[in-house]
């Protein structure tokens, strides 16, 4: 599943032996911005709409304030 948004930008890495990857190993994460909150909780719908495994739904991020973030993982495992 890929979000078109201007300027976004996408990051992706796999396990150079092939293996799967696992959450909190060594790795990249891909981060999408958007302009308005609703369009963090449209991905959302979308991704239950697809069975897409959620991490976090929709809510505020605890890393950076101000932040609405959806945290899910791609078909590679990776946290998106």
């Amino acid at each position: 599943m890929s979000i078109s948004t201007p300027g976004a930008r996408r990051w992706a890495s796999a396990a150079p032996d092939g293996g799967e990857h696992r959450y909190y190993d060594v790795g990249i994460e891909h981060a999408f911005f958007v302009e308005h909150p609703g369009e963090v909780d449209e991905t959302y719908e979308r991704c239950l709409r697809r069975g897409v495994r959620i991490h976090f739904p929709p809510q505020a991020d605890r890393d950076e304030r101000g932040y609405w973030a959806v945290f899910f993982f791609d078909p590679d495992g990776f946290r998106t």
